[in-house]
């Protein structure tokens, strides 16, 4: 990598005439970018080595149809190593005429419209970013064919975003910019057959015109189109006999010699503070803080949109524990050896524990977006736990995004102190993880030792454990403080006994949709890109995504807004997906939680119909046709549960709770639990209406036509039912539930009378009329729409609301509380009935106060003091972490740019 980074250093002494000729770095002459297509297994196997000898890097194309599984993890590390992966298309595409494909499915470029491809492109763009942990990627045309459907799909291709270079098939070398078509960078073929002696005198050409040669290779010694492995040898070996020409990735050499047009920022540098008692390290991404007495992390925060300043405000660390170097249970803290510093690097040599052990330590900024930390073992080797990392008690506990290991977690944390200590949460996985902090960003983590791995621990705080939430034990109130007190504690430990180990941090870009159609560059979306990542949490047990790290996600009543916004959502480059996470949720649903009545056991009775709702977001994310198959059995099950909950045939599904007034101990409730939603309840409905279109959907393409046809009519006298059943005359809105002694119970919900609107169940004029008048209500009441949308828009009755009036008075909580999640409904609502303006200052106030404010404020901090729920003036009136706040964000997409789910694939013959 050395002679990468002085290349690199060296990209500024590139000039331009003023016929934008190429004046490569001093001593260079000419480049050579050598690319690779397919993402075969000859490229792992035998270019890669054959590179590496000489220190070079090359650029891969891959195409995500034939990258196999067990592979990814070695083009991970690949990428790790500086090689470069780009995009090659989904399922490669070509003409019919080159490929010989006329069978459905159909791939061939006539079967693609441009926007067909833009969309497999940004697909494929995801399926990198899920390897390689970066957002743009150079692209090659498929059979160097560019148009699809008859069309040229090439400037479309650069004008979307999703590429800022594009490899296509011309020969010819590059000596100028102003006449390069970034669309259409030229390359040279190297097919089988092709020897060394002529890909050698194609460089020598680039020497000749000063200029730049691009040469393409499929397999090399195996697979298809090969070359001879020692012919590709002989090349790399020249190169590597000429320093006068430099030999770079794809986008590396791109950038450079376009500088001015279409290159990065320019990369900002790493600060160091040197006064006090810390060695601070400050880029625009993170800040890093350690003793200057002893070997301890002390201060660290990240910023992966490199916005604003809160990563400098409050410490992602416990104060007084921090980050510390660990051996048999002993820590650095406090040790006697002082830092040496030399330029950007901090030392701790020769750290002595009680038992003599000694450990190093360095640590530097590799770059703005990156520290490592080395640690060994003083000549000696050194297994099990050796650095740990305490996490803060008031930021909201991380996500870890791994894959599990077999290593069992510690039981240093176990020992309870109390019959009410909360069960340890507490997991191991394997390297790369990807860690998520609400409101800052995320973090890579890797090392340079396979046998590295990382545990998680949630631990409470103990002494806080008992009744300090009210004189009952309600909703656990004997543990819930000592966890708001509790933090997550990351700790590294060893398979085998190794003599060092580096970790690599790196602060990745923030987390949103890339998609085609969707600019998010205006500074008005940067709420959403800062927010983004938030909706998902994993639990670290059941790898389930939950309202938060503690909460499990199995067939959760809120899934179905994770599960609505997966499918626009980037992987992240860690070895647990957000989509495998969903895939659990449903699996571990369907295996353990459905009861004798075909429904999902769980906190709400509408868990079934989101379990659904989830399970078809998940196949259009995924295509995983061979998972419903699997599960069909236990689908049918939930559809029987939702279609028999029609206990009185008139076509509306009924909850068992009664709804007459509000009682503790009701037999079911919905996500609006501090309401008496029951019998017929509105909410739910919809939800089912939402979740059997779904399954008529999936049951039609399997061609199950019993019983699709089935849904089909339940569906046609539902539409009919649910206007006849909840439209109240009197209010011209839907009501929210009707109890079972007939009254109706109308608080002119704005998610009920929304989400029937956005479900389609309200014709036009009337949906019109209901959204003016909830919005009417909503201003004549003071609400500003900064902090989000009330649920009901009137005040609820004593009689049909939670009896703690601190909590349920008007304005609070639920009752007129503003939540991020029934916005969306709202302003969906409203871009669904021609109301822009007013849905735009709605999206776009929100956006500014989650881009402007903290959105959290920990695990169960008390009643009336979290966050996720506020007053109209932006007081906190909620008690939780919900990450169901960040739900609205969906509707920049949905709505404000109009993009609709894609229609489920057929899953083909089985």
């Amino acid at each position: 990598m050395k002679n990468i980074s002085i290349i690199f250093l060296l990209f500024s002494l590139i000039v331009h005439d003023t016929h934008a000729r190429i004046h490569w770095p001093e001593g260079k002459k000419a480049a050579v970018i050598l690319t690779y297509d397919d993402g075969l297994k000859s490229q792992l196997q035998i270019v890669i080595p054959q590179l590496e000898e000489h220190n070079f890097r090359g650029t891969f194309f891959l195409y995500g149809q034939v990258v196999k599984e067990e592979d990814i993890p070695e083009w991970r590390k690949a990428s790790q190593r500086g090689h470069e992966l780009g995009n090659h298309s989904m399922f490669h595409p070509c003409l019919s005429q080159t490929t010989g494909q006329t069978a459905e499915p159909c791939r061939s470029l006539e079967c693609y419209s441009v926007k067909d491809m833009l969309i497999e492109i940004g697909m494929m763009n995801n399926f990198l970013y899920a390897i390689d942990g970066k957002k743009e990627h150079a692209y090659a045309y498929p059979c160097s064919q560019c148009v699809a459907g008859g069309e040229d799909y090439s400037k479309p291709l650069l004008a979307s975003g999703l590429s800022r270079f594009a490899r296509g098939g011309d020969r010819g070398i590059i000596t100028n910019t102003d006449s390069l078509n970034y669309a259409m960078i030229p390359t040279l073929p190297a097919h089988t057959g092709i020897s060394a002696d002529s890909l050698i005198a194609y460089v020598q050409e680039a020497v000749e015109k000063r200029g730049l040669a691009i040469i393409v290779f499929h397999g090399v010694g195996g697979d298809y189109l090969t070359v001879d492995a020692n012919e590709h040898k002989k090349l790399v070996d020249f190169l590597a006999s000429r320093p006068d020409i430099w030999v770079g990735t794809f986008s590396e050499v791109l950038n450079a010699i376009t500088t001015g047009k279409n290159t990065p920022k320019e990369q900002s540098t790493v600060r160091i503070d040197t006064n006090g008692d810390f060695i601070t390290y400050v880029s625009p991404y993170y800040a890093l803080s350690w003793s200057k007495n002893f070997p301890m992390m002390s201060y660290w925060n990240i910023e992966s949109g490199g916005r604003n300043r809160k990563y400098l405000d409050k410490s992602l660390l416990r104060p007084g524990k921090g980050g510390v170097l660990i051996n048999r249970d002993n820590s650095s803290f406090l040790t006697q050896n002082p830092a040496i510093y030399k330029g950007m690097e901090t030392c701790y040599e020769n750290v002595t524990f009680p038992d003599k052990t000694v450990m190093n330590c360095s640590v530097i900024p590799t770059n703005e977006r990156q520290f490592s930390i080395t640690i060994g073992g003083g000549g000696n080797k050194f297994s099990h736990e050796f650095f740990r990392i305490h996490t803060a008690p008031d930021i909201a506990p991380m996500s870890v995004w791994a894959e599990k290991t077999e290593n069992k977690p510690s039981t240093l944390y176990d020992t309870p102190v109390t019959i009410y200590t909360p069960q340890i949460v507490k997991a191991s996985f394997r390297l790369p993880a990807v860690l998520h902090f609400p409101d800052y960003g995320l973090v890579k983590i890797e090392a340079d030792q396979d046998e590295v791995y990382i545990q998680e621990h949630f631990v409470p705080d103990y002494e806080n454990t008992g009744l300090s939430l009210g004189p009952f034990n309600r909703g656990g109130h004997a543990w819930r403080k000592s966890v708001h007190l509790g933090s997550v504690i990351l700790s590294f430990h060893s398979e085998k006994p190794i003599n060092k180990a580096c970790l690599t941090f790196t602060v990745l870009d923030e987390n949103y949709p890339q998609i085609a159609g969707c600019d998010f560059s205006d500074p008005r979306f940067n709420g959403l890109k800062r927010c983004w990542q938030n909706s998902f949490t994993v639990n670290p047990v059941h790898q389930t995504m939950g309202d938060n790290i503690i909460l499990e996600g199995i067939g959760h009543l809120s899934l179905a807004f994770k599960a609505d916004m997966i499918p626009f959502t980037p992987e992240l480059p860690g070895t647990y997906s957000m989509r495998a996470a969903l895939r659990t949720s449903i699996e571990i649903a369907l295996q353990e939680r459905i009861g004798e009545n075909n429904r999902i056991k769980d906190f709400g009775w509408e868990c079934t119909e989101t379990t659904l709702i989830s399970l078809h977001k998940y196949l259009l994310a995924t295509n995983d046709w061979d998972f419903i198959r699997h599960y069909l059995p236990q689908i049918n099950r939930l559809v029987k549960g939702v279609l028999d909950a029609d206990t009185d045939h008139d076509g509306i599904f009924e909850a068992p709770f009664h709804g007459n007034q509000f009682e503790e101990g009701r037999s079911s409730w919905n996500w609006w639990d501090d309401f008496a939603f029951g019998h017929k309840d509105a909410y739910l409905n919809i939800l089912a209406y939402k979740a059997l279109n779904g399954m008529h959907q999936i049951y039609t393409l399997l061609d199950m036509k019993t019983e699709a046809d089935s849904i089909r009519t339940r569906l046609d006298l539902f539409h009919s039912a649910f206007n006849h059943t909840f439209y109240n005359k009197e209010t011209g809105m839907y009501a929210g539930w009707i109890s079972q002694d007939g009254k109706i119970h109308d608080y002119q919900f704005s998610f009920v009378n929304s989400m029937a609107i956005n479900e389609g169940l309200v014709e036009k004029e009337r949906s019109k009329r209901i959204i003016k008048k909830l919005l009417k209500n909503m201003k004549e009441a003071g609400y500003d729409f900064v902090y989000g949308v009330p649920g009901p828009t009137v005040p609820v009755s004593k009689e049909d609301k939670g009896k703690w009036d601190e909590m349920t008075r008007w304005g609070r909580y639920e009752n007129g509380g503003l939540c991020g999640q029934t916005a969306y409904h709202f302003i969906q609502a409203l871009y669904n009935t021609g109301m822009k303006e007013q849905a735009d200052e709605i999206l776009f106030k929100m956006m500014d106060t989650y881009e402007r404010e903290y959105t959290h404020s920990g695990l169960f901090p008390g009643y009336l003091q979290s966050v996720d729920w506020r007053t109209k003036g932006g007081a906190p009136t909620g008690y939780n972490y919900l990450a169901d706040n960040y739900y609205f964000l969906l509707a920049a997409i949905t709505g404000y740019y109009g993009i609709k789910y894609p229609e489920l694939k057929n899953p083909g013959n089985r």
